[in-house]
Formats: C-alpha cells, sequence, structure tokens
C-alpha cells in the first residue's frame, strides 16, 4: 500500500487506515512503538498489560503504614 505523508505542525504524520488500526487492535490517541531498520520504518501496538497481571503486581507490593492524625473532628468523621 503506498500512503502519503502529510505535515502535523513543524513535523509530519503518517496516516494508517482504518483497516489497519482494527488489525492492530489501535486507535487514534494510543501509543505505538516506532523502530527504524535501515530504511524500513516498524510501527508496532504497544502491549497492553493484562488485569491478572497488574493485579499481580498489586499484590506483591508492601502496604504502606498508617500514619495516625490523631481524633478525627468536624462532620468528615469515617467509620471503619
Amino acid at each position: 500500500m503506498k500512503a502519503l505523508i502529510g505535515k502535523w505542525g513543524r513535523s509530519a504524520a503518517l496516516r494508517l487506515p482504518k483497516a489497519y488500526l482494527e488489525a492492530l487492535g489501535i486507535k487514534a490517541g494510543d501509543e505505538v512503538e516506532v523502530t527504524l531498520e535501515g530504511k524500513t520504518l516498524l510501527v508496532a501496538a504497544k502491549a497492553r498489560p493484562r488485569l491478572e497481571d497488574l493485579v499481580a503486581d498489586m499484590k506483591t507490593q508492601e502496604r504502606p503504614d498508617v500514619i495516625e492524625w490523631g481524633p478525627d473532628v468536624g462532620a468528615e468523621v469515617i467509620r471503619d
């Protein structure tokens, strides 16, 4: 496929067909990985973290110490 390089402010932009975006599972505003190999430009969808991996990572982190601020005051009293 041939594409046209357009102007975007002082930079250049490459338009990607909707079918390519759908095949990669990306949309406008998503971050991609761009690399240059010789005279070949490679654009790859950035891997999104899975929910299971994020939750597993949370379980390995240490919980912060509880800070005692003194007695509750005012209408914002929180009952645990």
